[in-house]
């Protein structure tokens, strides 16, 4: 499914903001045409290098129109300045004027309705001069777009493609008779032409929303430090369909003023091919994901902050750029997802005494791009810190407005006059931190502009905007840890469909610190050539207060099993020591909680056994991914048990049997057996892992 071409409004109270793209349609009646007349720069790959073309776009959009209804531009004219290297051809072969074509193609979000033509353009002769850059012009109808639904239609600069026919001064053809070339937005510049506002049906919602509660708001939170959002009472699941793969957007990549401390990345910014040094890796078949999303905005002038809730789908890190010299160190990845937010109501207070609700709709535009930045090798002197910052852009819409009881009749149209920048903002050095994988908390302020449009027989819109218009209003929101959807799960209960365990962000431990962990009926390895069984084993480690993530939460220090047996010379009763000092403590990630909170579930990594049994039989338990011995774990807070259940994941789950050379312990045909670990330990102490 094309998943820009589906878009929908959701309420919220007045001064809540989500992490999502949207503006709205405009009034009824179709506005005055703006004019477009924006300058950008493309790449154009020819000869094993780059050409650079400068290209300035003229033409007209209307400010509104009709769902159903096609769009039609105004007369476009393009002039592109064309540098001397690339039409060394044309020269060489005695071109004196050259002739041709242009297609400046054009990208629209969400999708239109039908086929998008893409122009051609034809090029007015113009006079080649060897060594001199070339300018010529286009001109000619640009092509008729049909919306499909109401909110906003974004134009933006696509690919760029030039065909340029030289001729002689005797009017004869050259040979070579044409250069050809097909170019990108250069990155690092905004490539948006202009959006018109669509009136009509919005988008299909989702099968799943939850009943609004009124009177849900509160008191606003100062942008320093505000408390960690209650969690969501039920952000259901819900999970957008996966959006198709692009581009990164030229405007979200680096330098950027987001990123002002950092040196100027040529690489990252325009050609990492021809920079030795650097690498530029595109990933369109990677990792998709759903995750939650909560968190409040607050609303200056009313006094208040709304909860927002809701779900999102990313791709991350769909481009992903390093250079690994000690001296730059750098890695940027970007990526790209859907925010949708469930619907809330907010009671507020208007100029401080006056009773106010209202709520807000929210409509997306687009998709939200995300860029990342940090180390390339993170243990490195003076690495730097991982920064992300998403770009999106909402538009607000205001319905069912009661001021002190009474209903205030805005009309179906009340809406911001223009869409409104966001940005939010999260890193790796706060607490908790952010990743785009991992989750964590994004912080950033708005300004909600003018509104317009409101109002049925008397115009309201001076007083929706004196008492709900204002600068820097603060928004903090938490994005939980990805769910994997890409059909790769980590665990059985991931599915590549949904719905996917999608869960809120952080952990908090009750009875935290040490432990240790007797096994009830000892400990097993199951393979299928072998087995070994241990009568009895203890575990050892230590468990955090609370953590904003679930990678290495806790450690093992201890994980002795005793009185083992097995087939051939294991027949011998042995003990397996599975934490070796040289490798340091095992690790737990912690991975999901079910839904009730009984059970979490978690692998364990980082330990292996290393066993003489006898002069003839010796053998490792050895890790069974290059990741490390890799064994599903879980912790069910009910009975106070941890369980070695290899149920729990779905791959890199077991340890390999490797018997020593020439020590084949009467067992050779079970040499590289996966044996999976089985055992109920239970704890010295009543310990519950649960989610904040």
């Amino acid at each position: 499914m094309n998943w820009a071409a589906r878009r929908r409004a959701w309420p919220a109270a007045i001064g809540g903001l989500v992490l999502t793209a949207g503006l709205l349609s405009g009034s009824g009646a179709v506005a005055a045409a703006r004019d477009v007349d924006v300058s950008l720069r493309y790449q154009c790959p020819q000869g094993g290098g780059l050409q650079v073309v400068t290209v300035r776009i003229r033409s007209s959009l209307p400010e509104t129109a009709a769902a159903g209804k096609p769009i039609t531009p105004g007369k476009a004219t393009v002039t592109a300045t064309v540098p001397a290297g690339a039409l060394a051809e044309l020269t060489k072969a005695g071109a004196a004027t050259v002739a041709g074509s242009m297609s400046p193609g054009l990208l629209v979000d969400p999708s239109p309705t039908g086929r998008l033509d893409q122009p051609n353009l034809e090029i007015a002769p113009a006079p080649l001069r060897e060594g001199e850059d070339l300018t010529v012009t286009a001109s000619g109808a640009l092509p008729a777009v049909t919306p499909a639904a109401g909110g906003p239609l974004v134009f933006s600069a696509g690919q760029l493609t030039v065909e340029l026919r030289g001729r002689k001064s005797d009017g004869a053809a050259t040979v070579p008779g044409a250069v050809s070339l097909t170019c990108t937005p250069a990155l690092g510049q905004n490539a948006t032409l202009g959006t018109v506002f669509v009136e009509g049906t919005e988008r299909t919602p989702p099968s799943r929303r939850t009943t609004p509660q009124p009177g849900t708001g509160t008191r606003a939170q100062p942008p320093s430090g505000g408390a960690t959002p209650e969690k969501p009472d039920d952000l259901g699941d819900f999970c957008p369909d996966p959006i198709d793969f692009r581009a990164p957007k030229p405007e979200y990549l680096p330098p950027n003023a987001d990123f002002p401390d950092d040196i100027e990345y040529v690489g990252d910014r325009a050609d990492p091919v021809n920079h030795p040094g650097w690498v530029e890796f595109m990933n369109p078949q990677g990792q998709q994901g759903c995750a939650m999303l909560y968190g409040y905005s607050n609303a200056n002038k009313p006094g208040g902050a709304t909860p927002v809730n809701g779900t999102a789908y990313l791709r991350p890190a769909i481009r992903f750029v390093f250079n690994g010299d000690e001296k730059i160190n750098y890695a940027s990845q970007y990526s790209i997802g859907k925010f949708y937010p469930q619907s809330s109501r907010a009671s507020f207070l208007t100029y401080g005494f006056m009773p106010s609700t209202a709520t807000m709709e929210i409509i997306p535009v687009g998709e939200v791009d995300v860029m990342g930045i940090g180390p390339f090798n993170a243990f490195l002197p003076g690495a730097r810190t991982e920064k992300t910052v998403a770009y999106s852009k909402v538009m607000i819409r205001l319905d069912d407005v009661e001021v002190n009881g009474t209903p205030l009749d805005v009309g179906d149209n009340c809406r911001t006059a223009r869409p409104i920048d966001l940005k939010l903002e999260g890193r790796g050095d706060t607490n908790p931190s952010y990743t785009v994988q991992g989750g964590g908390v994004m912080q950033g302020f708005i300004d909600i502009p003018e509104f317009t449009g409101c109002g049925v027989g008397e115009d309201l819109d001076p007083l929706l905007t004196s008492s709900v218009s204002g600068k820097r209003n603060y928004v903090r929101m938490v994005q939980g840890p990805l769910c994997n959807i890409s059909g790769s799960p980590q665990y059985p209960q991931d599915e590549p469909t949904m719905p996917c365990p999608m869960q809120r962000f952080g952990w908090k431990v009750e009875q935290a610190g040490e432990f240790t962990a007797t096994a009830a009926d000892g400990l097993r390895l199951v393979g299928n050539q072998t087995s070994i069984t241990c009568t009895s084993a203890v575990m050892r480690g230590s468990l955090p207060e609370s953590s904003s993530t679930g990678s290495g939460f806790a450690e093992i220090t201890h994980l002795v099993a005793s009185g083992c047996t097995g087939d051939g010379e294991l027949s011998t009763p042995f003990d397996l020591n599975f934490i070796q000092d040289w490798a340091g403590p095992a690790k737990v990630d912690l991975l999901t909680s079910s839904a009730d909170g009984r059970w979490v579930r978690a692998r364990m990594w980082n330990f292996q056994a290393m066993e003489d049994v006898s002069s003839t039989c010796a053998f490792d338990l050895f890790p069974y991914t290059i990741e490390g011995t890799s064994v599903g774990l879980s912790y069910d807070n009910v009975t106070g048990r941890f369980e070695l259940n290899p149920g729990v994941l779905a791959q890199n789950n077991g340890v390999w049997l490797m018997l020593r050379w020439g020590q084949e312990c009467g067992i050779p045909h079970a040499n590289f057996d996966e044996l999976k670990m089985y055992g109920t330990f239970v704890p010295d102490k009543r310990i519950k892992i649960t989610k904040p």
